[in-house]
């Protein structure tokens, strides 16, 4: 059954956090299970972000699942996000197709030909 990862933060500079992020992304070893992953702000609220991540696997949703909530905050603070504003949700699907994403990453969804 797919994932989806809500992250909810705020940054003070989005260009260097998406260049953060996109950097991270590239150079991390992501498993298989990983899908895609999208990076937004709020338009009246610019400094507030939400990164969306997609899993097919609930169990293995991150490569740092034994890390703990504050090592994962001070990782996501490198990136840019502001300290005390990150949050993250869990979501469950049902049924992957009924759930496109826009796939930013080089690896293929796992349910295309």
């Amino acid at each position: 059954m797919p994932i989806i990862v809500q992250l909810s933060a705020e940054t003070d500079d989005w260009d260097a956090f998406r260049a953060a992020l996109a950097s991270f992304v590239s150079g991390a070893d992501l498993p298989p299970s990983f899908v895609s992953l999208r990076a937004m702000r709020n338009r009246d609220h610019p400094n507030r972000i939400t990164v969306i991540e997609e899993w097919t696997e609930p169990n293995r949703v991150h490569s740092d699942a034994d890390r703990t909530e504050a090592e994962r905050d001070r990782l996501l603070e490198g990136l840019g996000l502001l300290p005390g504003s990150i949050s993250r949700q869990y979501w469950l699907t049902e049924d992957h197709a009924d759930h496109p994403t826009v796939c930013t990453s080089d690896r293929p969804r796992s349910n295309q030909p």
